[in-house]
């Protein structure tokens, strides 16, 4: 069983719901590269927040693993070398958790690997990612455009590439 490790009574309501829905989303697609005695949930506590981790690894490439920070108002999705947060929106009261079905919506889109994961790196270091969700019909839609202000960035000793990767936990890996 997925997050078998987990003992949903040292977490919070919030937290509970995202594990049951993502552990629902994980049993629908049996099929995928997902060994379910590898999947990990632990607490992770310090000085500032509590935390639960949860982790999807690959069978076949353990470079796109995905690890999930799930906080009580907050969910970061990690894979490869993007991340995307989760949130409820701060402009409007009581619009429920359709945050946390928007995070498992994202996670499925991500199992099956429509997005594509864009990577410039200076030497071995990501210095921008950009993530495009890929359409039915083909087309790219750009989620989201990160630039990594970092010492590599500036340094040009550095060889730049580009990478391009598809996270897909499909029987067929595409990268």
């Amino acid at each position: 069983m997925y997050f078998s490790n987990l003992n949903i009574k040292d977490i919070s309501h919030n937290q509970e719901k995202f594990v049951r829905l993502l552990a629902d989303l994980l049993i629908h697609f049996k099929d995928l590269q997902i060994e379910s005695s590898e999947t990990l949930a632990k607490i992770i506590e310090d000085k500032a927040s509590k935390f639960l981790e949860l982790t999807i690894p690959h069978k076949i490439d353990k470079e796109i693993e995905i690890t999930i920070a799930v906080y009580d108002e907050e969910i970061i999705v990690f894979y490869w070398t993007g991340h995307t947060h989760f949130d409820p929106s701060p402009f409007e009261e009581d619009e429920g958790d359709y945050w946390i079905e928007d995070a498992v919506g994202f996670i499925s889109e991500l199992l099956q690997g429509n997005f594509e994961i864009v990577t410039t790196f200076k030497g071995d270091i990501p210095t921008k990612v950009v993530v495009y969700y890929l359409t039915e019909n083909g087309e790219k839609e750009l989620v989201s455009s990160t630039r990594n202000l970092n010492i590599a960035t500036f340094n040009p000793l550095l060889n730049k590439r580009k990478v391009v990767k598809r996270v897909s936990y499909r029987c067929e890996n595409v990268t």
